[in-house]
């Protein structure tokens, strides 16, 4: 058998700009790999940042909700003592004429607004749920826009 031929000068030329285009799709290739790391990077910090600020959003309302919970217990507490004090229901409201407007209606309103706020619900929403739930509570919509400014919204 014969040996093969020698490499010829246009075969050493091909292998030469493969070897260029080779290396040019591999330094491509390397700079995509590099930016998509730097992006997902980003993408990573923006993700973690977004949920501290939550968070705090979150923690900060937690907090207005517990506040308002106490002040709501002690409501409740004073209206009870009103309550046994005017001879009524213990946990009944006294209105302004003297009907008990049913159990802490003040108290539950405001509880089921911060509920409503905390969950998402419109001020229309919670306005129309208060009204229909609570009856003889007076200044809803500022019950209401109380509420959703202690929500943060």
């Amino acid at each position: 058998m014969s040996d093969p031929p020698d490499s010829s000068p246009i075969a050493d030329e091909v292998g030469a700009k493969v070897a260029q285009i080779v290396a040019a799709a591999e330094a491509t290739a390397a700079e995509i790999v590099s930016a998509a790391r730097d992006e997902a990077d980003r993408i990573v910090e923006r993700a973690q940042r977004d949920a501290g600020e939550q968070l705090e959003r979150a923690e900060h309302a937690a907090r207005e909700l517990a506040a308002e919970a106490g002040r709501l217990k002690q409501s409740i507490s004073g209206e009870s003592e009103v309550a046994a004090v005017a001879g009524a229901e213990p946990g009944a409201a006294i209105s302004e004429k003297g009907q008990e407007d049913g159990p802490a209606d003040d108290a539950g309103a405001r509880l089921v607004a911060m509920n409503m706020a905390l969950d998402g619900a419109s001020s229309n929403e919670i306005a129309r749920r208060l009204t229909a739930d609570f009856p003889g509570i007076d200044g809803t919509d500022e019950l209401v826009a109380e509420v959703l400014a202690k929500a943060g919204r």
